[in-house]
């Protein structure tokens, strides 16, 4: 097929997690049109404090009662000097070598590189690898590459021989009704300062990442495409004028070619946008949709100093639950009020990771605390016994992993 697999086969990753045998009884899910008839009003998702505020009380639980995973970094083995040198020859700004003495000792710092936002793991061409955002530790001009893992230690490297896309950030990947890969980067825009001015995603599709072609280039970013059972579901990220600092939007396609420069015949408005949506306060987006209606994504919001400058960003990471047919957030009971809430929480934040190496904050120190609270939500791998391990970015400088409780085991779907 060319691509074994996107972890260990598109319905291993896509489809409901395995039953353990639980009997457990779940309260009743409820679909946005009953919430209107009980409610009277369409809902909001609380407030990005508010779930992280119920995350910290469940993990405070877990860990007294032994079932807490912290996450851990993933372990990558990079050629700095390599990396260093590919960004010079793309004619990169104050970028510096490593300069050693005659003695072999450091007389010169280089620039450190920084790799973080990476898709989830998946086969190719009998390789585990994945995408993976690099950029100079000064920079936002960042590119996309290829990680592989070593299969006898579980280290990844940088993999020489797939693509490189230049000016790209944030990459995601997904099958198509053909079960091969659909790699989607943010390509980014830049002035002659390096100052970012645009950015827009382009989205590619091939048999194998090493024969992908050009797919299609649409607005925004974190714009993530899944094969459903019976047609294609693209999630959104609508920004700006309609959308602010991001909301969730959809649209339904029949096939992948009707997909295919939509958005940019016919833009995306209101009216695309789910009715229970993010807070004014509060931002995020669609990281991985997957296939039975869950979403991992992340929600964020920013604070303030008292001249009205952000000062730090907290981003958290998020699952929530759609209705397959509407594409809208589904509600369930609250056992302790009897009142409805959305299917969304958080599942990881910063704290859950150890300190990124020492050698991370040696510059640029306001941008490093301003995103030192940021997790960015990148894909899912599910394990056994009920678990889900979630890979992301950790503050804009490197990339982790965590195992969580899969949300779908306190869910009953046939509670719906």
């Amino acid at each position: 097929m060319g691509i074994e697999a996107l972890v260990a086969r598109q319905d291993s990753l896509f489809s409901s997690p395995q039953q353990t045998g639980e009997s457990t009884t779940h309260p009743k899910i409820t679909i946005l049109h009953e919430h209107r008839e009980k409610k009277g009003f369409n809902p909001s998702i609380p407030l990005a404090s508010v779930l992280h505020n119920e995350y910290v009380r469940q993990r405070e639980v877990e860990i007294k009662e032994g079932r807490y995973f912290p996450g851990e970094l993933l372990p990558v083995r990079l050629d700095q000097p390599l990396l260093r040198q590919f960004l010079i020859n793309q004619r990169r700004k104050n970028i510096r070598h490593e300069v050693k003495n005659t003695n072999g000792e450091m007389v010169k710092e280089g620039t450190p590189i920084d790799w973080y936002n990476p898709t989830q793991p998946f086969y190719d061409e009998g390789d585990r690898i994945m995408a993976v955002r690099f950029e100079a530790r000064d920079s936002e001009l960042s590119f996309v590459g290829f990680i592989k893992e070593d299969p006898q230690n579980g280290e990844y490297s940088f993999d020489l021989t797939r693509p490189i896309i230049d000016m790209a950030q944030d990459p995601s990947v997904t099958l198509d009704d053909k079960d091969n890969p659909v790699l989607g980067v943010v390509k980014i825009h830049a002035d002659e300062d390096g100052k970012i001015t645009s950015f827009n995603t382009i989205q590619f599709r091939g048999p194998n990442v090493r024969n992908l072609k050009n797919f299609q280039t649409i607005p925004g970013k974190d714009n993530r495409p899944v094969q459903l059972p019976d047609r294609v579901r693209a999630s959104y990220r609508p920004q700006g004028e309609i959308g602010g600092p991001g909301k969730l939007a959809f649209r339904d396609y029949s096939t992948w070619e009707e997909y295919k420069n939509d958005v940019n015949s016919q833009p995306l408005t209101e009216a695309d946008f789910l009715i229970t949506n993010f807070h004014p306060k509060n931002h995020g987006g669609p990281n991985c949709p997957l296939q039975d209606g869950q979403v991992y994504g992340h929600i964020a919001e920013k604070e303030y100093d008292k001249k009205g400058k952000v000062i730090r960003l907290h981003y958290y990471a998020i699952w929530m639950l759609t209705d397959l047919q509407t594409g809208q957030i589904l509600f369930q009971e609250d056992p302790e009020t009897g009142g409805l809430k959305p299917l969304i929480k958080v599942v990881a934040d910063r704290s859950d990771f150890d300190q990124v190496p020492e050698e991370i904050p040696d510059k640029d120190l306001e941008n490093l605390q301003k995103t030192h609270d940021v997790v960015f939500t990148a894909g899912i791998e599910k394990l056994a016994d009920g678990r889900v391990e979630v890979t992301m970015g950790i503050s804009d400088t490197r990339a982790g992993r965590k195992e969580i409780r899969d949300p779908m085991q306190d869910v009953d779907l046939l509670n719906l």
